[in-house]
């Protein structure tokens, strides 16, 4: 009897912790990703979530955008709630979440305005789920709580390479990412990049300017290659070396000897009258100040009968 009941709490133990790792990789392995992050100053903030999966998002009620403040713990700070009250988001599409206050140019991309949308470069910010109805379980972050590695008090993280870059920038998952992710450092160095200050993407991924920003590139901006250029490499002279240069002794040898001179070319002249001739015509073509008329040929040649008539009168 205390065999088989032993039996039953250990299988009990192991569906559960089947159950909570099940949950933890569904979590962890969410569709609904954080998207674009803009922070441009002001009340210039915004926060783009986008479906990466190939099913609808339902219910959007059940995601929240959670922030920590200034190095801090996490803290709920919105519900997803689109103001035409739509409850699902199709696959491939942004949902975006803006400052109320923010410029027009702005506003008019988001689905959902809210005054409690305001973050610095240096606040993290979280997409969390609601699973079973009572618990909000983070799948998605740019940025730590507590500061964390690489944090700059007023300045907040690098991306990409970019110093600060949570700072006065926009960032931009890149398209291959399709799931969220819970490892700041990695997916700072490979998730994601960086637009400059006022430059976000509206729906269509078309580059869109507020007013304070720097110019669009010209075309829409796509992720960076990864694959090396096929366009076959183009030669470049080598420019000579300037200054002294370092020689071996061979070289500075005084009894080297230098190569002879190339022979001269040979006279292949079959009239040597006719060439003169031909070089005085290419004197007179093209310096403009020659007249035939005064050719040493003019009276008479072996060539020209004379009196002009090698040339015009």
């Amino acid at each position: 009897h205390d065999h088989m009941h032993m039996f039953r709490k250990n299988c009990a133990i192991a569906l559960s912790a089947l159950l909570w790792l099940g949950h933890f990789a569904s979590a962890a392995q969410s569709t609904l990703i954080l998207y674009q992050a803009l922070e441009a100053g002001s009340f210039n903030k915004a926060v783009f979530v986008k479906n990466v999966g190939s099913e609808p998002i339902q219910n959007l009620g059940t995601w929240e955008i959670w922030l920590a403040r200034n190095g801090g713990e996490w803290t709920s700070v919105l519900s997803l709630e689109d103001s035409s009250g739509r409850e699902e988001l199709s696959s491939g599409r942004m949902f975006g979440v803006c400052n109320n206050r923010a410029d027009t140019a702005l506003l008019v991309l988001c689905s959902q305005t809210s005054g409690s949308l305001n973050f610095n470069g240096d606040d993290a910010i979280g997409l969390y789920k609601l699973d079973g109805g009572t618990t909000w379980t983070r799948v998605d972050q740019i940025g730590e709580a507590n500061g964390g590695a690489g944090w700059q008090q007023g300045r907040g993280w690098d991306v990409a390479g970019v110093s600060g870059a949570t700072t006065d920038h926009t960032l931009v998952r890149l398209a291959s990412v399709s799931s969220g992710s819970l490892t700041w450092a990695t997916a700072a160095t490979s998730e994601w990049r960086v637009l400059p200050q006022g430059q976000i993407l509206d729906v269509n991924g078309e580059c869109t300017l507020l007013a304070t920003g720097a110019a669009c590139p010209s075309g829409n901006p796509t992720d960076p290659p990864t694959d090396p250029p096929t366009d076959p490499p183009i030669d470049t002279p080598t420019a000579p070396p300037s200054g002294p240069q370092d020689f071996s002794p061979e070289q500075n040898n005084e009894n080297t000897v230098c190569p002879a001179a190339p022979p001269a070319p040979a006279d292949r002249r079959s009239s040597p009258a006719s060439l003169r001739l031909a070089t005085w015509n290419a004197e007179w073509l093209f310096d403009g100040i020659g007249d035939p008329r005064h050719s040493p040929w003019a009276e008479g040649s072996e060539d020209c009968a004379g009196g002009g008539g090698c040339g015009p009168a």
